[in-house]
């Protein structure tokens, strides 16, 4: 019953479009073309003597028949898809000789797996077990299957550039699809096409039938909380498993894992949530539009709500109940504008880069921090491919980016200019490509609102370099930066108690439209955008859970090392429970493929963390 990926559902949404004015002109110090800002750089050694050969031929397809759009001679073409195959083939089979053989020396990544931007070949190969950990093993290979979709091939000399859709469908105990859309670039160095830079993201739907209709509460991921009963104790608990809290109140503190959320809560949900010690007592925290009208469409569903809707600062909430009687909370956050709330750009980079170098980039990231859509969907050509992982965003073109941006910023604090926010952009890198620039960077932000937010974001933009125009972009790549220092990677999974997991699956499967689960022994699991909602069987005499009109629920964090957490927690004066429906042993349960333990936090909430070994 236990899941370990972290699988992201994307989607565009749709709002008032304004026209969009005519490309600006970039700050009066860019020069023209941009490609002269770019360092010089030694040439690296041509490639000699043979490709190892790669496995993995049945677990990676890119048919000629994907070959949809592209520029460039044909024959070139298909050879960079030769190189795209070789290159997914190595990496479902954990080939470092043959995938280090197909990149170029002086390769860059920017990917979720190491949350930093990866310079050089030695450094990209050391990077790759982040990639892979996350995934089940078959055998020595990664139990996936990737098919490339919509694949976009342009060359232009030396230099391609793909653009694609990658279907991955995988595991062994636990079943898992999902949609990955990559951005590469490739170089041609003697007669091989070699990997220059990648960047992708999780993208596993990018459209609806229905654009304005209220979203499943699936399909726009929930966070978790926990009751507390003493607010300053349990934050110096938390922080130091899941790092610093990006927000604090008096009787809230907020941790930010990736796109996922976790609370302490003080005011323990108006008595629903309380600590009893050694037994799960969180509850899930479902986000809607519009809180009146997804409580009032959920009650003529049948379901039961102990609350009306209820203030909580400017947000609204309300307290329903699940067929087993596990409290769950629908929330809707109202982002009124805050003129006291600050904003800040810094731009920190190489010497080597001037201030006319960074202009672009800088003007960009400043637009984005003032959120005009209508100016940064300007920057971008007419059909130019803008993703955005963390925003749900996979969209072409202008009118449908400034559509996405507006539906995003919606989503975040605002304050007298722009968005609520420090931004701090570093590790800039521009690099030559024939007519064009690729610029990579890091863009940290840090909320300054109400709400409270911290990303690290690693971006990927080419721009098109023209004499005599101003230069604009053909691709925007925007993914969240997964990995931090904390000793947990990641909110991994939840488990709600039942004693029979029939009605259970009927309400959030089609009630709350959450879709068909996967199930592993007396569990059943829902993907959401961040983290796995579950729900498992449990004894009320023997596990003490469920108990009707109150919180439940357990959290589960993905750790780096169970050893690691396990000496932490004794240090803290953690007890270790043995609840049968949850752990098969108090203390480390090993179990094939996974070690964890279950432990009682700073108050004595039962809290599960888990470490996957895949063996």
């Amino acid at each position: 019953m236990r899941r370990s990926a972290v699988v992201l559902a994307c989607l565009a949404v749709s709002g008032c479009v304004e026209p969009v004015p005519r490309a600006p002109t970039l700050a009066a110090q860019a020069p023209a073309p941009l490609a002269r800002c770019v360092l010089v750089e030694s040439a690296p050694p041509i490639e000699r003597g043979p490709l190892p050969d790669v496995g993995a031929h049945d677990r990676v397809r890119v048919r000629d028949s994907d070959l949809e759009h592209g520029d460039g001679p044909r024959h070139d073409r298909r050879d960079v898809a030769d190189a795209i195959r070789d290159l997914w083939r190595a990496w479902v089979s954990r080939d470092t000789p043959a995938y280090a053989a197909r990149i170029a020396p002086d390769v860059t990544r920017a990917v979720r797996a190491t949350g930093r931007i990866e310079h050089g070949r030695d450094d990209v190969v050391a990077a790759l077990p982040a990639d892979w950990r996350p995934f089940e093993r078959d055998g020595h290979d990664l139990a996936v299957r990737l098919r490339a979709r919509h694949v976009s091939i342009a060359v232009d000399g030396d230099y391609a550039t793909a653009d694609y859709a990658i279907d991955v469908e995988g595991g062994t105990r636990w079943d898992f699809d999902d949609q990955w859309q990559v951005l590469q670039v490739f170089v041609r160095r003697g007669d091989r096409w070699l990997l220059l830079h990648q960047t992708e993201g999780s993208d596993p739907d990018t459209g609806r039938e229905h654009p304005d209709e209220e979203l499943s509460m699936a399909d726009v991921g929930f966070d978790y909380a926990y009751p507390v009963d003493d607010l300053p104790r349990a934050v110096a608990f938390y922080t130091d498993l899941l790092g610093p809290p990006v927000h604090v109140t008096e009787t809230r503190a907020t941790f930010q894992l990736g796109g996922a959320r976790f609370y302490l809560d003080a005011t323990r949900l108006d008595g629903l949530a309380t600590v009893r010690r050694g037994l799960p007592n969180g509850y899930p925290v479902f986000h809607a539009r519009d809180v009146e009208s997804r409580v009032r469409s959920l009650a003529e569903a049948g379901v039961g709500f102990v609350t009306g809707v209820l203030p909580r600062g400017d947000d609204r909430y309300a307290v329903g109940l699940d067929p087993a009687g596990n409290a769950f909370v629908v929330d809707q956050a109202v982002l009124a504008p805050d003129p006291s709330a600050t904003s800040a750009l810094t731009l920190t980079a190489a010497p080597d880069l001037s201030a006319a170098c960074l202009a672009p980039t800088q003007d960009y990231v400043q637009s984005w921090l003032h959120a005009d859509a209508a100016t940064l969907a300007a920057m971008h050509d007419g059909h130019a491919r803008y993703f955005d992982d963390t925003g749900r965003t996979s969209v072409l073109g202008q009118r449908d980016l400034v559509r996405a941006l507006r539906a995003r910023w919606a989503e975040q604090d605002r304050g007298p200019d722009g968005l609520a926010a420090r931004f701090e952009v570093s590790d800039v890198t521009l690099r030559a490509l024939g007519a064009g620039v690729l610029a990579t960077y890091a863009l940290e932000t840090t909320g300054t609102g109400t709400h409270g937010t911290h990303e690290r974001l690693l971006v990927t933009q080419l721009w098109r370099d023209v004499d005599g125009a101003p230069a604009s972009l053909t691709h925007t790549f925007v993914v969240r930066a997964e990995p931090t220092a904390a000793m947990a990677l990641a909110m991994d999974y939840t488990g709600a108690p039942a004693t029979d997991l029939a009605p259970e699956e009927d309400f959030y499967g089609h009630t709350l439209d959450f879709g068909s689960p996967y199930r592993d022994e007396d569990y059943v699991g829902y993907w959401g955008t961040d983290t796995v909602f579950g729900v498992y069987v449990a004894r009320p005499r023997r596990d003490g859970v469920p108990v009707r009109g109150r919180a439940n629920g357990y959290m589960s964090f993905w750790v780096r090392s169970i050893d690691r957490a396990y000496a932490f927690l004794r240090a803290h004066g953690s007890e270790f429970p043995e609840i049968g429906a949850i752990v098969d042993h108090a203390g480390i349960d090993d179990q094939p493929g996974y070690r964890q333990v279950l432990a009682t936090d700073s108050e004595g909430n039962a809290l599960l963390l888990t470490e996957y070994t895949h063996d």
